[in-house]
């Protein structure tokens, strides 16, 4: 199977902690990295992007300190690459509150998926 080109110039992050994504884009804004983009890949990893070719690569040599205090790994894109799990949140609207419960919920999550515990 052929890569796609525009993941070519892409890395994937292992973050240190399951991610809350707004404060991971918050925190590549503030600190001036506002041109690499973010996509959550599931569990602990984030995909990340540019439209300039090699500049994450350049980015991460200059920028290693930083990158640190929020990943545990950062390595280019591979085609073999796949997440096991991914988080996802179900808004749940009109349940009564005296049926609010794990059961409950997990009946109402069955129906999307599995929940995890």
């Amino acid at each position: 199977m052929e890569s796609s080109s525009w993941l070519d110039n892409c890395y994937v992050g292992r973050l240190l902690e399951v991610p809350n994504m707004k404060l991971v884009k918050e925190s590549f804004v503030l600190d001036g990295f506002d041109v690499v983009r973010l996509r959550y890949l599931g569990e602990k990893f984030v995909l990340l992007s540019c439209d300039e070719e090699g500049l994450i690569g350049k980015l991460l040599e200059e920028g290693k300190d930083w990158f640190v205090g929020l990943f545990v790994s950062i390595v280019p894109w591979g085609d073999s690459f796949t997440v096991n799990e991914r988080y996802t949140w179900v808004w749940y609207r009109g349940i009564p509150l005296h049926l609010w419960s794990r059961h409950c919920f997990e009946c109402v999550g069955a129906l999307v998926g599995k929940a995890k515990r």
